[in-house]
């Protein structure tokens, strides 16, 4: 509705407001007759009559805001301006957007946005409409990791909740300590050569946010007993290896190279006490069963008495008694059923137990004892097992080499097969002990393959 005020010192007819509204509602030479007014005529002592015209349309509005929504943030401000505009009148998706007359929205849903400045007529124009896109935020997640101790290694695992989309493990304190896999779940702490204290920190991240957690954690050195796979506390160790190379792969001795274990461990033996003998696995088989076959334990030691090498035969009950052997410095060569001693179930890079398949009873095998050591309480026996057949550790070394078979194993191995050891004396330290060998004649021979 348009009000008109009239201002005049004289009284005014009906005629006369009339002809003053007619004349202000012609248009272009055409008169507007249906015209709904409200007319107030209003005396005063002002000789001038005058017309209020209406308010000037406002400019076209323009809006200025972000996108979309950065988290953690989940509104988007959007700012309209119209230059002679009393108030704003907002859209999303072409719907008003009711009880919105400022010119700053704060926007909570995803839509196309536009806005016009208006007097007070209602009157204005829209901007150009603006597309926002509005995140739902998840919430950042919280971190935090275990540690284990695997013996050769630690074990990292995140224990981190929350949904997650990255982590990043980092570790300081220690220039060789590494991490395996830095940017996993779990990842693997290596061990140094001394005792060190390093901090690990894990860090997890989303499109909310990122936590960190850190421990500080006491390394132990990397001992042969743990690198193994055998334990963490390392007590009593001998180890009868010399500086050059004794082991013989019985896989590689020519024809009967299956059943050579027997000539393999006499030679490896020959080798311990002198290295400088020169004769073979193939000069062993060909000394005794030329022709193939099982070795018996009779034929080790002919082929060692053949050979200079001095030996008895002792009986073997108790596992101390070749512990004792062992710390007297010498070696001996077992005859047992390796079946009874049990397959591997650790790393593939640990050297314990049997890695090679034993499925039966009756599987007769020769092997060289050489060391022994007591880790957390338990004795582990050092061998040098001639069935490698060239397999080999991840390094390239065979894995006859320095394999460690559990005390209970070797004796039951040895009860149920040959209870006797063949004790290989060691020259390099003098003869002062004394030979308890068992009485060749009460001796019932047994073989191997």
């Amino acid at each position: 509705m348009v009000t008109y005020s009239f201002l005049s010192t004289d009284p005014v007819s009906p005629a006369r407001l009339f002809a003053a509204v007619r004349k202000n509602f012609v248009c272009g030479g055409v008169t507007v007759i249906a015209v709904c007014l409200a007319v107030t005529a209003v005396l005063s002592g002002c000789a001038d009559e005058r017309d209020v015209p209406p308010k000037a349309i406002p400019s076209r509005a323009s809006v200025a805001g972000a996108d979309s929504s950065v988290c953690p943030e989940t509104t988007v401000t959007l700012t309209a301006e119209a230059a002679g505009a009393d108030s704003f009148l907002w859209k999303r998706d072409d719907a008003v957007i009711e009880a919105q007359t400022a010119s700053v929205l704060v926007v909570s849903e995803s839509g196309v946005y536009s806005a016009a400045g208006v007097n007070e007529a209602g009157t204005g124009t829209f901007s150009r409409p603006k597309r926002v896109a509005v995140s739902a935020c998840i919430p950042p997640p919280v971190a935090g990791f275990s540690c284990a101790d695997n013996l050769d290694f630690f074990v990292l695992k995140s224990t981190s909740s929350g949904e997650i989309s990255g982590y990043l493990w980092q570790v300081s304190g220690r220039g060789d300590v590494a991490l395996l896999t830095p940017a996993a779940a779990e990842t693997v702490l290596e061990l140094p050569a001394a005792e060190a204290t390093v901090t690990v920190s894990l860090t997890v991240r989303n499109s909310g946010g990122a936590s960190t957690s850190s421990q500080s954690i006491v390394l132990p050195p990397l001992t042969s007993s743990r690198q193994y796979g055998l334990g963490r506390v390392t007590g009593r160790e001998i180890s009868h290896n010399v500086d050059y190379v004794w082991y013989i792969d019985q896989g590689n001795t020519g024809p009967y190279s299956r059943v050579n274990c027997g000539p393999a461990c006499t030679v490896m033996a020959l080798k311990w006490i002198d290295r400088s003998f020169s004769k073979t696995t193939e000069d062993a088989r060909n000394t005794y069963h030329p022709m193939g076959g099982w070795w018996y334990t009779n034929n080790i030691t002919d082929y060692l008495a053949d050979n200079q090498a001095t030996h008895f035969i002792e009986s073997l009950t108790q596992a101390k008694r070749l512990t004792d052997v062992l710390d007297g410095g010498d070696i001996a060569i077992l005859c047992l059923d390796m079946y009874y001693v049990r397959g591997h179930s650790g790393r593939p890079e640990w050297h314990t137990d049997r890695f090679y398949a034993a499925n039966s009873r009756d599987w007769g095998h020769f092997i060289v004892i050489k060391g022994y050591k007591e880790v957390d309480g338990k004795v582990w026996f050092e061998v040098y097992d001639p069935w490698s057949l060239d397999v080999k550790y991840g390094d390239g070394s065979l894995k006859g080499i320095d394999r460690y078979y559990r005390s209970e194993d070797i004796m039951k191995a040895v009860d149920v097969w040959w209870r006797y050891m063949i004790v290989i004396r060691n020259p390099r330290i003098p003869s002062v002990r004394s030979s308890r060998g068992a009485d060749p004649s009460s001796i019932v021979h047994q073989r191997g393959r």
